[in-house]
């Protein structure tokens, strides 16, 4: 059965491990260690198109998704960042430049006995981000 030119197998584990490259985008280096990653981002909706431009001008590609959760079950983008290994603390100090956190007053709902509800204001705290960064066993660009 022909194999596809354009897709590449990750070379067996016996003996030396060799570097995995797809595309021109090498994922493991000789040891087998993997040196691309991908960072996970989650970020408020109102930081997500400022956080996006900041980080397209620093050279890196981005995914956005548009999430809910949190306390407020508020907009939030979840951004996905494959990136080189050495590259990650500079995604990450870009990311922690645009999103800074904050207090807002929001309307807030207290039930105060026998179903009699009062909206009170709360302050809570938004925006800020929050980070993984996870290896990439693979990756393909089909």
């Amino acid at each position: 059965m022909p194999r596809h030119p354009d897709k590449l197998e990750a070379p067996p584990r016996l003996g030396k491990p060799q570097p995995l490259i797809l595309h021109g985008y090498q994922t493991t280096d000789r040891k087998g260690e993997c040196i691309m990653k991908l960072i996970t981002a989650i970020v408020n909706k109102e930081d997500s198109r400022n956080v996006c431009n900041e980080l397209l001008k620093s050279k890196f590609y981005v995914t956005r998704l548009a999430t809910t959760g949190g306390f407020l079950m508020a907009g939030n983008m979840t951004l996905l960042i494959c990136t080189d290994d050495e590259r990650v603390d500079d995604c990450i100090n870009v990311i922690s430049k645009c999103c800074k956190q904050r207090t807002e007053i929001v309307p807030g709902t207290a039930t105060m006995g026998l179903g009699i509800e009062s909206a009170m204001p709360m302050e809570v705290t938004v925006g800020g981000a929050t980070v993984m960064v996870t290896n990439v066993e693979r990756f393909e660009k089909l």
